[in-house]
C-alpha cells in the first residue's frame, strides 16, 4: 500500500470513531457490596430489579438433531428460562455515553439462555435472549427465581465498573463500510490511529506540523516492515472485551449485515450464497448504516466462586440493535450474536 492510500485509510478510521463504554467485571468490596444492595444499580449476575407483575422470560426451544451429509432436523420443543446476565442504571452508564445514544435514565437488562447457546443464525432463534428497558425505577424490586430455573445459572453477583474510551472500527467492519483492503495493511494503520486517539489528520497538520511528518514518517516505515507483531495485530490488547457501544471486538466476521438480513427473516448460517442478489445487495447497504453495537460481553470469571460462564470456545456475545430504535428508546428487536474461536 501507498503512503498516500494508507493516510487515507487512517482518515477513515479517525472519521468512523466512535464513543464505547468499557467494562470490568469484578468481585466487589464490602463498601461497593452494600450499594450493590442497592435496588436498580449496575451489576453482573445476581437477580435483576423488575416492576411488579414481571414474568421472567421464556421461550419454545426447539432441540435439533444432526442427520448425515449436513442435514438438521427439529426434535423435541421444551420451555426454557433465560438466563439474567446483567444489568445497567443509564442515568450512571449515560454519563459515559460521549455520543448520546443511550437513554438518560431506566434500567437496562439483558438475558440470554447460557445453557444453549443459540448462535443467532436463524430468524426462529430470536427468543433465545431478551433486552428489557424499565424507564420507572422508581417502584422496582427484586426479581424472584422462578421454578424451573437451574440454580447454576443464577450467576454470582459481581460489581462492574465502567469508564469512556475511544473506540476504532476494526477491520470487518471496515471492509463492509468502506471497501476491499488488506488486513495487514489496514492493521498497521489503525495500530497508528490508536496511538493519536484524540485528534485526526487534518487537526495534526495544522496544529503541530512537525508531528504530522513524524506520524508520516512513522507509517512509511510501518508499511515496509514484512514482519507483523501481536501489538499490531491486536491493538489495544485488552484481557476482557465486555463493553456497551462503540465497535465490536469481532472474531469471526461482521454482524451488522447479517442483522439487516436476519431482520427481514432470512436464516445466515450457510452464508448468503443462497440469497437473491437484490437482497444481498440491499442488506449490505443498510446493514451497516442501520445497525450498531449495544452490548458486547466476553467469558466471565470469578475466582473466589469459582465461576467461569464461557460462550462456545472462548468466543463472545454481541447484542445489535438497530440506531432508530435505540433512539426511540425500544428494545424489542435487539439482535444477537454469538462467535468463538
Amino acid at each position: 500500500m501507498k503512503i498516500e492510500e494508507a493516510l487515507e485509510v487512517c482518515q477513515n478510521i479517525w472519521a468512523s470513531r466512535r464513543n464505547a463504554i468499557k467494562l470490568d467485571i469484578v468481585r466487589q468490596d464490602f463498601e461497593e457490596m452494600v450499594i450493590l444492595e442497592e435496588v436498580g444499580q449496575s451489576h453482573f449476575g445476581g437477580l435483576p430489579d423488575v416492576p411488579e407483575g414481571f414474568e421472567w422470560p421464556s421461550y419454545d426451544y426447539v432441540e435439533k438433531r444432526y442427520l448425515p451429509f449436513g442435514k438438521v432436523e427439529d426434535g423435541e420443543t421444551k420451555l426454557c428460562h433465560l438466563h439474567f446476565i446483567a444489568q445497567f442504571n443509564l442515568e450512571q452508564i449515560s454519563l459515559l455515553d460521549k455520543d448520546n445514544l443511550l437513554p438518560k435514565k431506566g434500567l437496562l437488562l439483558f438475558f440470554y439462555d447460557c445453557y444453549n447457546q443459540c448462535w443467532g443464525y436463524d430468524p426462529n432463534e430470536k427468543g433465545s435472549w431478551r433486552v428489557l428497558y424499565f424507564e420507572d425505577i422508581t417502584a422496582l424490586k427484586r426479581a424472584r427465581v422462578p421454578e424451573g430455573v437451574d440454580p447454576d445459572f443464577i450467576f454470582p453477583k459481581l460489581a462492574i465498573k465502567a469508564h469512556a474510551r475511544a473506540n476504532l472500527i476494526d477491520f470487518e467492519d471496515y471492509y463492509d463500510s468502506f471497501g476491499a483492503i488488506d488486513a495487514y495493511d489496514f492493521a498497521k494503520a489503525r495500530f497508528m490511529c490508536l496511538k493519536h486517539l484524540d485528534c485526526n489528520l487534518e487537526q495534526l497538520k495544522e496544529d503541530d506540523p512537525q508531528a504530522y511528518d513524524e506520524f508520516v514518517a512513522q507509517l512509511s516505515a510501518l508499511l515496509s516492515q514484512e514482519e507483523f507483531s501481536d501489538e499490531i495485530r491486536y491493538g489495544e490488547g485488552a484481557d476482557d472485551y465486555h463493553q456497551l457501544l462503540g465497535y465490536p471486538t469481532i472474531i469471526q466476521n461482521s454482524m451488522t449485515i447479517d442483522c439487516e438480513l436476519l431482520r427481514q427473516g432470512f436464516s445466515v448460517g450457510r452464508g448468503w450464497s443462497d440469497l437473491p442478489v437484490d437482497v444481498k445487495q440491499k442488506a449490505q447497504h443498510n446493514g451497516p448504516k442501520n445497525w450498531i453495537l449495544l452490548f458486547e460481553l466476553d467469558g466471565v470469571s470469578d475466582d473466589q466462586s469459582e465461576f467461569d460462564l464461557m460462550f462456545g470456545d472462548c468466543g463472545m456475545i454481541y447484542f445489535y440493535i438497530r440506531k432508530d430504535e435505540l433512539e426511540s428508546g425500544n428494545f424489542d428487536g435487539v439482535w444477537l450474536r454469538l462467535q468463538c474461536y
